[in-house]
């Protein structure tokens, strides 16, 4: 019975608030409830603002952390192409002229990249990608800018060690283009040193200094460089030189095999 008295008075509640809500006569309880539970509330709505601030203010940092990500990629590549488009003109300007210069020879040409350098500080030798299947044996000349920079030495099918004018290895059949003088012209520390001239030649400084056909090593003709100064004493038995060459030998990238 007592249960069924609970559910009668709670109907009964429910009704009197249904017909005194119209009137007003709840409106003193709301205001009540109201104020007693505004500072529950209003916390909660302050918890709920910091909350959204809070993840707002993270949600900000995560995308200006990849905008500024994006930026330093875009800025690393922009560096990256600056570089492969200074390095790609440079590379043209080489070809450029060494194809100038294969155009205007009459001398038949291979022409090979330096793909390794002798360790040494003073550069000996390089290798070339060029080797026996591309026509190289060993004792041929080889050009940069139209002068002789070395003779190929091993050979192998699919590169070639180069031996340079700079090294002491080499020994190269020289003529001097005004005076007629011949010798034998070797590197080493003191630079290319025109050795063995006859004694009845005058060089000249400044006289452009040619390969020579003596031995028949290498074909005669091609420019070496320029007597630079003349090396002689009344006891000498014979005059030398020494040779300035306009090639940068330590910068060779891309070069010529005569055939």
């Amino acid at each position: 019975m007592s249960k069924y008295r609970f559910i009668i008075i709670l109907i009964a509640i429910i009704l009197a608030g249904i017909i005194a809500n119209p009137f007003g006569l709840l409106k003193p309880i709301k205001n009540y409830t109201y104020v007693l539970f505004s500072p529950i509330t209003s916390g909660i709505n302050h918890a709920t603002q910091g909350t959204q601030v809070f993840f707002h203010t993270l949600f900000s940092l995560g995308n200006i952390l990849k905008e500024n990500t994006n930026l330093k990629d875009e800025n690393n590549k922009l560096q990256a192409d600056k570089i492969k488009a200074k390095e790609t003109e440079r590379e043209n300007s080489i070809l450029k002229e060494e194809l100038k210069f294969s155009k205007s020879t009459q001398l038949q040409l291979i022409s090979s990249n330096i793909i390794a350098k002798s360790p040494s500080g003073l550069i000996d030798s390089v290798i070339i990608n060029k080797g026996s299947k591309d026509g190289i044996r060993e004792n041929q000349a080889v050009v940069s800018q139209g002068f002789l920079i070395g003779r190929t030495k091993s050979v192998s099918k699919n590169t070639a060690e180069v031996v340079l004018i700079t090294s002491t290895a080499s020994k190269i059949p020289t003529s001097l283009q005004d005076s007629r003088g011949t010798g034998i012209m070797q590197g080493g520390l003191k630079g290319l040193i025109m050795d063995d001239i006859q004694l009845d030649v005058i060089p000249k400084k400044g006289e452009a200094v040619l390969t020579s056909d003596i031995g028949h090593i290498l074909p005669s003709g091609i420019p070496i460089g320029q007597v630079k100064e003349i090396n002689y004493s009344p006891t000498d038995i014979s005059r030398s030189v020494s040779i300035k060459s306009p090639i940068s030998f330590s910068h060779l990238e891309m070069v010529f095999v005569v055939k």
